[in-house]
């Protein structure tokens, strides 16, 4: 078990569930006494708990899908965070992407309908509508579809 202090916000989570998400978090679980510690010797963060308790149950759920659209105000703390987790954090509706076509590796223009956490709806140039789980076209670098 691991505890971080957030805001004045005591969370409880899996060590391996900060680890997995990577950036400041992997960060924290790793070496919490390079952080700044609270009174308890709790390592600190100065964010706001209400979002970090949002993004700790995005990270949670890392792999699985959740039935909620990603909250846009969240990506200055993700960001902040430099969490690496799976889930497309930095995308949202309207986006311009490059969607590789993974059957003939060539790349493609498309945008970004809708984001949620469950699944992608994108609009590819020839204006075909793919609705898909993350995992199938977002590997945390780049984007795919077999087309």
């Amino acid at each position: 078990m691991f505890r971080i202090n957030v805001g004045g916000t005591i969370y409880t989570t899996l060590q391996r569930t900060l680890i997995d998400a990577g950036g400041m978090l992997r960060d924290i679980a790793e070496q919490p006494d390079t952080f700044p510690q609270d009174m308890q010797n709790i390592p600190f963060l100065d964010r706001n708990p209400t979002r970090f308790e949002q993004i700790l149950d995005l990270c949670r759920n890392n792999g699985r899908p959740l039935r909620e659209k990603i909250p846009l105000d969240l990506l200055d703390d993700v960001e902040y965070l430099c969490i690496t987790t799976r889930i497309p954090f930095r995308f949202e509706a309207g986006a311009q992407i490059e969607l590789m076509n993974s059957t003939n590796g060539i790349a493609n223009i498309a945008w970004i309908l809708e984001v949620t956490l469950h699944e992608i709806t994108i609009k590819t140039h020839n204006c075909k509508i793919i609705r898909c789980k993350h995992q199938q076209v977002w590997d945390g670098q780049r984007w795919s579809f077999p087309f």
